[in-house]
């Protein structure tokens, strides 16, 4: 499908087909006049990560064992409170 346009901001693209019009099965892929297929940028990589994340779902859970105890030792440090991103506080 050839390129229609392209979502910087939500780094998408847009493909779309003139011959959707035409095509015999468009009943059973789009309800509009033509479909439109959006992708992201980084589509490919994207889809590795999850098949890697699929195939072994041990290695996240080890990865969230080996990041949370920096944002707990900061915890800690900080007042013993909570650690929140949010706020001017």
């Amino acid at each position: 499908m050839p390129k229609k346009a392209k979502a910087s901001k939500e780094r998408h693209c847009l493909y779309t087909s003139e011959a959707c019009t035409r095509c015999d099965i468009k009943a059973r892929c789009t309800v509009g006049t033509q479909r439109w297929v959006t992708r992201h940028f980084e589509d490919g990589v994207l889809n590795e990560v999850a098949d890697r994340t699929a195939a072994n779902p041990l290695m996240m859970q080890r990865r969230k064992g080996m990041v949370e105890h920096p944002f707990g030792t900061l915890k800690r440090r900080i007042e013993g409170g909570r650690f929140l991103l949010r706020g001017l506080q």
